[in-house]
């Protein structure tokens, strides 16, 4: 998101269409999955869904990428070395540190928002949200949300 910038100009408006695209663009598959494990079947009615919770769970992403996993990718990325040495696509690595990190943010924003767990369950809840979400969030992030967000970056960007 933010730190995925580092691929695309550095236009103010670049900065922010990219890492907002991502966030509504993740937070809409990640709410659809999210339904549909619960049972509601693929229908109009089922895609439409996610649309009530899109914005204030976009707006959680953007401030805690900003603030927290950003920093946290920065540092990572940093870590791993040279783009150039590394024999995946830069993209593609960047982008799977990024859902590596934002997942599991995310994922305890999802159990305190929507399982309300109590003290003695937090744990549990956390870890379960997470490990059902990361497989999903990386395929999706990787094939579907950064694929659309470059190309909506790019034609913006002409």
């Amino acid at each position: 998101m933010a730190s995925e910038n580092t691929t695309r100009t550095n236009h103010p408006l670049m900065e922010f269409a990219f890492p907002v695209s991502m966030a509504l663009l993740m937070c809409y598959g990640m709410e659809l999955y999210n339904h549909l494990l619960m049972g509601a079947g693929l229908s109009l009615a089922t895609l439409l869904s996610p649309f009530s919770e899109l914005l204030p769970m976009a707006a959680a992403v953007v401030v805690i990428e900003h603030f927290i996993g950003g920093h946290i990718v920065d540092f990572l990325m940093a870590r791993i070395g040279d783009p150039e040495k590394i024999r995946l696509p830069y993209g593609m690595v960047l982008g799977t540190v990024t859902c590596v990190v934002m997942c599991p943010l995310m994922s305890m924003v999802a159990t305190l928002v929507f399982k309300h767990p109590t003290l003695a369950t937090i744990a549990p809840i956390w870890f379960s949200t997470f490990a059902h979400n990361l497989p999903f969030a990386l395929a999706w992030a990787l094939l579907v949300a950064r694929p659309i967000s470059g190309a909506v970056v790019d034609r913006l960007s002409r």
